[in-house]
């Protein structure tokens, strides 16, 4: 079996009701795309424009301020979704939308002409809406947690999420990083780091951050 057609009937809900046309002419035009750590492959004003899946790898969709500080909006991990486009699609943002690679990624990614003739049918219309919406639901997600949210509780929540991403209590993130992530500036991030620790609830060294006590901070980002 092809491998875009076993991904694609795994992720795609509506792609085994698909005409065999339509998923051929689809099938023909998807690539396989390695894409190295810390690579920009997106950015708003891009003419490059498509699909993809992540078969591997984490991609981070940010935003950046005229000072050049970016902040993130939300990540996706294999197996999901993200849309390449300049236009019909996030033609109502009205700010600039970057996407990296995180971690090195493998993309099956098709090009939106191929994308736009199989989203003539309904179910696929139907599909693009609701994966729109939910990432603008999470853009809000985010926006309403650094208006709302106090840095301590945003910070404890992420590195609980991330001990869940990758099944490890062992953070191999810099703290400028985790700024990015956590809409702060690294010296915030630093200080409270430091009170975590010196409340034991982490361990820090050089690029990591060891979980010590994941309860009390489940407990602190509520």
């Amino acid at each position: 079996m092809n491998i875009f057609d076993e991904a694609f009937g795994a992720c795609f809900p509506f792609w085994k009701g698909l005409r065999e046309e339509d998923r051929s002419m689809v099938l023909s035009a998807t690539t396989q795309v390695a894409v190295a750590k810390g690579t920009n492959i997106f950015s708003h004003n891009d003419a490059y424009n498509g699909v993809f899946l992540i078969k591997e790898g984490l991609i981070r969709v940010y935003i950046t301020n005229g000072a050049g500080r970016d902040i993130t909006v939300y990540r996706l991990n294999a197996g999901e979704i993200g849309i390449l486009s300049s236009d019909a699609v996030l033609h109502d943002i009205i700010f600039d939308m970057n996407v990296e690679a995180e971690e090195a990624c493998i993309l099956y990614f098709i090009p939106i002409d191929a994308y736009r003739r199989m989203s003539e049918l309904l179910e696929v219309k139907l599909f693009t809406a609701e994966l729109t919406i939910s990432r603008y639901s999470e853009i809000l997600w985010t926006m309403q947690q650094i208006l709302f949210t106090s840095f301590d509780k945003r910070l404890a929540a992420f590195l609980v999420d991330e001990t869940v991403r990758t099944k490890s209590d062992v953070i191999n993130l810099t703290h400028e990083r985790i700024a990015s992530h956590t809409a702060s500036a690294r010296e915030v991030v630093s200080r409270m780091l430091k009170y975590f620790a010196s409340e034991g609830l982490i361990e820090t060294s050089r690029g990591s951050i060891v979980i010590l006590d994941k309860k009390r901070l489940r407990a602190l980002a509520q």
